[in-house]
């Protein structure tokens, strides 16, 4: 029977090289013969080819003389090892101690590991792990402790790769990527397949997984694999979550909830709302306009809010809503531990008055959550204010529009230092001369500079030299329509780009320069090239396409523009009479947007093109959809399922578009230029001006541009004649546009991001 179990280890091992210890005690023998008569069925349904044994007395004979060899041996070895020196005996015992933790690899015949592992695991070798590489069907793993024979064997061949390290080992069979504690995975197979977790411990068993729980089966998921994109929840993707899943949230702080791109995981809910109180509506267009309102309904995933200004009961999820602050509020944090008198608020930007344990006064400064945290930019220069040194940054995925920033809000990527550390030592050009800065309170016009400032009117506050653009000067403006959420916002702009509204000239040449004043004076290069002269020429050819003044009919439909440094600022408007609001249903679907009123939309009702229009009913108290069927006959649009806008697909048309969603909806806007995403299947981002219609004239250009996905866009019906008048009108506002832009244009909250504070 012994020459049996040698045939069948032959196949792997040469036991005749290398013996260790062997029990020939009755106990060890008899198991021997066990484990013998268990593995003759396995023996013949092994992957390698079996030679056959021989029977009878020939076999007996042989056993006894193959012992006898295997024992000489056996001893002569034992011998051998026990006259060698202490420091063997010594290493040996620490390669005794290594052969309990490691984890070997060893290469077999394709297809017999399994064979392999059914002998290794009897009872005789004790073995306490045997496994196979699972995909990889060419070597096996093994953890032996007390088969040394075969741990002797493995060491001395060096044609057999063996591994001293084995958790290395092991996690080459579980996972092809290297994982960390603290990394979010997806689970791919098992009773939470398509679940996502977070890592809390890699052993040389697997892993321990943190596993986010759902609410909702994966049997009423049906979704196809080939179409899948994300996780069954959609738990990555940037636009918010549409199932809420369980979990133990704690507010730290008073900080707005944003997708964090680094950590890939879901975002908790850091508010707590509640009925009656005031919240601010965060933009989700690119733009900076807020709406405000009051909290009517808290659901268990979004909350119902009252807007101001009779615009409705509306429906937000979560994360698009934040709380308002007022000075003077006594507020106390979600966790208990401050409370106190708001002594300001700016930008999430919060300082408490509170009392201490002491008795004393002290001041909290919560931590600021600007609007662009976190995102990428690139700093195009370094510019001296009246209110210090700032720098111009311009958004890696958006190019367009220039914001000037303290540096000591800003983080060098290379360094990881303060960007006020690193431009310490860097010469910043300050304002020199003896006499006052020029072109102070001159009204200028923004000319010939692509984005939204492009045709903007604004005063000069300040005018800075030394620059590394063209002219060497750059101007700080403050625009004449004052935003509410955009109070005192400054622009730096090129003085090349900057023009006097009422000549169109450049500054110099509209208010010359004294000798007090040489400092400000242009470079020579500049002034030698007569470029001034050519701008001024230039824009007294486009001077239609630069709207000097707000038109009349312009004035009617806005609230006139306040001073945020006047006594008291001017009183609004009032708001035309709408119908009771409150008695509207919740917006669920952008045809019931009031906003889009008694507009003529193109639209696609079950795959047919058709012209909408909506109204109200006859109670006042809903939006009503209508499809019209030639000039006079109309049809009550029941469900709005199958309706969709035809958004626009090329810029080689003229015809008026209306943004149908966001917080420009309702607003009629023509093309400037589009860009296409990384990718075919993402959104086409298009700038467009924002225009006022006239039925017997050309449109009328405001100075609003916008920034807007083209899912929130659809085209209006309007006549052929209307299109062809105003043909010449889209033509000019694409010209003026930047010829190529291969950047997306993204909204600020799902931009990539950059600053830390």
């Amino acid at each position: 029977m012994n020459s049996d179990i040698s045939l069948r280890y032959r196949q792997f091992f040469d036991l005749e090289a290398e013996v260790d210890d062997l029990d020939e005690d009755s106990e060890g023998q008899q198991g021997a013969k066990d484990d013998d008569d268990d593995n003759t069925s396995a023996t013949h349904s092994g992957g390698v080819h079996l030679h056959p044994v021989a029977t009878g007395d020939e076999e007996t004979e042989d056993v006894d003389q193959y012992m006898k060899e295997l024992t000489e041996r056996a001893r002569k070895r034992r011998h051998i090892e026990h006259t060698e020196g202490n420091h063997d005996e010594d290493s040996h015992n620490t390669n005794k101690t290594s052969y309990k933790t490691s984890l070997w690899r060893v290469w077999c015949k394709h297809g017999s590991q399994d064979h392999l592992v059914n002998v290794l695991t009897r009872r005789q070798h004790d073995s306490q792990l045997g496994l196979s590489g699972g995909a990889v069907t060419s070597h096996l793993h093994l953890y032996p402790s007390r088969i040394m024979f075969i741990c002797h064997y493995l060491q001395g061949k060096s044609h057999l790769p063996g591994s001293s390290s084995g958790q290395a080992d092991t996690l080459k069979v579980l996972q092809s990527k290297s994982l960390e504690e603290g990394n979010w995975i997806v689970v791919k197979t098992g009773p939470y397949h398509s679940d996502v977790g977070c890592i809390r411990g890699i052993f040389e068993w697997g892993l321990d997984v943190l596993v986010v729980p759902r609410f909702i089966d994966l049997e009423f998921i049906h979704v196809s694999k080939k179409m899948q994109r994300h996780t069954k929840h959609n738990l990555l993707g940037p636009g918010g979550n549409p199932y809420v899943f369980g979990m133990n949230t704690h507010c730290l702080a008073i900080t707005k909830p944003r997708f964090n791109e680094k950590t890939k995981a879901p975002c908790p809910r850091e508010w707590l709302f509640e009925e009656e109180e005031e919240v601010e509506v965060l933009s989700q267009s690119g733009s900076h306009d807020r709406r405000q309102g009051k909290i009517v309904v808290v659901a268990s995933h979004h909350v119902e809010v009252l807007l101001d200004a009779g615009k409705g009961l509306h429906r937000f999820p979560f994360y698009q809503v934040v709380k308002l602050f007022c000075i003077g509020d006594y507020v106390h944090g979600i966790d208990g531990l401050k409370e106190g008198f708001i002594q300001s608020c700016s930008d999430f930007h919060v300082v408490l008055l509170t009392m201490g344990d002491n008795g004393d006064f002290e001041v909290i400064v919560q931590k600021c959550n600007h609007h662009l945290d976190g995102r990428r930019a690139t700093m195009t220069s370094m510019a001296q204010t009246m209110f210090g040194l700032r720098a111009v940054v311009t958004l890696h995925k958006n190019s367009i529009t220039n914001y000037t920033l303290n540096p000591d809000h800003l983080v060098d990527e290379r360094m990881g230092q303060s960007l006020l550390y690193t431009v310490k030592s860097c010469s910043v050009s300050e304002l020199k001369g003896s006499g006052k800065t020029p072109w102070i309170g001159t009204r200028v016009v923004i000319h010939g500079k692509s984005g939204p400032l492009r045709t903007k009117i604004g005063i000069v506050r300040d005018v800075i030299c030394g620059q590394s653009n063209k002219s060497g000067l750059c101007v700080v403006l403050i625009l004449d329509n004052y935003d509410p959420s955009l109070t005192n916002k400054e622009y730096t702009v090129d003085y090349e780009h900057v023009l006097e509204v009422t000549t169109l000239r450049p500054l110099r040449l509209f208010q010359p320069l004294k000798d007090s004043q040489s400092a400000f004076l242009p470079k020579p290069q500049f002034i030698r090239s007569s470029h001034e002269e050519a701008i001024a020429s230039a824009a007294a050819t486009q001077r239609g396409m630069i709207q000097l003044e707000c038109p009349e009919s312009l004035a009617e439909h806005l609230d006139p523009a306040w001073d945020p440094r006047s006594p008291a600022p001017a009183g609004l408007l009032p708001t035309p009479d709408l119908p009771n609001s409150s008695a509207f249903e919740h917006h669920d679907h952008w045809v019931t947007d009031i906003c889009l009123l008694t507009y003529r939309l193109h639209v696609q009702a079950s795959g047919k093109p058709m012209t909408m229009m909506t109204e109200y009913n006859a109670l006042l108290e809903k939006v009503k959809a209508y499809i019209h069927k030639g000039k006079k006959k109309k049809k009550v649009l029941e469900s709005y399922q199958f309706v969709q806008p035809m958004e626009p697909s090329t810029p080689h048309h003229y015809d008026r578009w209306i943004v149908i969603k966001g917080d420009h909806a309702g607003k009629q806007v023509r093309s400037i230029r589009y860009d296409k995403g990384l990718n075919p299947k993402m959104p086409i981002w298009w700038m467009v001006a924002v225009v006022l219609p006239s039925d017997d004239d050309v449109d009328t250009v405001t100075r609003e541009e916008l920034c807007i996905e083209s899912t929130c866009l659809c085209l209006e019906d309007k006549s052929a004649e209307s299109k062809k008048r105003n043909m010449q009108l889209s033509r000019g506002l694409r010209e003026e546009a930047p010829k190529s832009s291969h950047q997306q244009p993204q909204c600020p909250s799902t931009f990539s991001s950059f600053a830390a504070h």
